[in-house]
Formats: C-alpha cells, sequence, structure tokens
C-alpha cells in the first residue's frame, strides 16, 4: 500500500498560510515539502538533509490534513452516497492476533490513537497484542510504517463494498460457491 486510503486525498484542506513564503522570507533557502503519508518519501527526504552538504538552516514540511479529521469529513459523504445507492468501498485495517508478537514497536514508531493494545486471546502466551480499534478510518500510515521498516508483517486490509455492482456480488457469490465445494 503506498500512502493513505486514495479517498482522503480528496478531502485534504491546506493551511492558509504558506509557510514556505514565511521561511523563504527569513532566508531559508532548503525547504523540502513532503505527504507525511508516503512514508518512503519522508524518509528519502530526511536521508537527503542528513547527507546534504548544505550548510544553512535545513527545513522539512510535511504537508497533510490529519487523516482523523478528513475522516469526520468522508462519514457525512459517505452516508449521502450510500442513501443515493451509490457503490462505495470502507477500508479498514487489523492486526492478525497469530502473527502479532507483542512487542509493540508498531505503537512506538507510530502515533495513531486507533493503534492501541488488548490482552491476548492465546492462553499460551503472555504479552499483550497490538490492536486497532473501531475508530481506525483506513488512512494506512500504520500499516506502511510497519512495513517500510520491517517492524511487523501482521497488519491487513479489509475492503468493504457498499452497494456492490452485479458482477462483485456474483463473484462473490461464486467464491462462496467453489470455497463450500471444496470443504
Amino acid at each position: 500500500m503506498k500512502g493513505p486510503y486514495p479517498l482522503l486525498k480528496k478531502f485534504y484542506q491546506k493551511a492558509e498560510t504558506d509557510i514556505q513564503k514565511t521561511l523563504k522570507g527569513m532566508g531559508v533557502k532548503w525547504i523540502k515539502v513532503v505527504d507525511p503519508y508516503d512514508v518512503e518519501e519522508s524518509l528519502e527526504t530526511i536521508r537527503e538533509a542528513y547527507k546534504s552538504n548544505y550548510k544553512g538552516l535545513k527545513v522539512i514540511i510535511s504537508d497533510a490534513e490529519c487523516a482523523l479529521e478528513a475522516g469526520r469529513k468522508i462519514k457525512n459523504i459517505k452516508s449521502q452516497a450510500l442513501g443515493e445507492g451509490e457503490r462505495w468501498v470502507e477500508r479498514k485495517l487489523g492486526v492478525d492476533e497469530d502473527v502479532c508478537t507483542g512487542d509493540h514497536s508498531c505503537i512506538a514508531y507510530n502515533g495513531c490513537p486507533s493503534l492501541t493494545v488488548r490482552n491476548n486471546p492465546n492462553p499460551l502466551k503472555d504479552d499483550k497484542i497490538a490492536w486497532i480499534d473501531y475508530s481506525c478510518i483506513g488512512c494506512g500510515l500504520c500499516s506502511e510504517i510497519a512495513h517500510v521498516a520491517k517492524l511487523c508483517p501482521s497488519f491487513y486490509q479489509v475492503d468493504r463494498v457498499f452497494n456492490p455492482s452485479r458482477y462483485e456480488r456474483f463473484m462473490f457469490k461464486l467464491r462462496n460457491f467453489v470455497i463450500e465445494s471444496l470443504s
């Protein structure tokens, strides 16, 4: 997965103050703007800042709206779209309980309020496991950070389709038929 949930990008709002112009007016010459939801790009820009021979002040601007705020805006649009019978895909992320080791490095490197811990359902393991609660809006940042930092393979993504097309309903029934036949 690369960057945030694509639907969120439509609702990002930019700040009214142009911080780049302000910094340039103050004499800062090395300014880079990154999308904080593109973790690889952000890390590459940080590496570039460290390796650069430029001796002056270096500024990296993370330019994106909070995913939770964008998610609040999407809720209203979602309810309107569903009311009109439009197809809607809702992304949710989760942590596989069987794969999670309980080291919580994914939480240490992430500021998402939806990523938390809970008791391990496995009675043979004492460590609490990472868990993504129901406030998750599906931006995907937690998963991307975990994969880019090679922390944990336990994240998974589920896309829930509302008002699916005829083809999607047919494929769903076909998959279920095949699975039941093989069982």
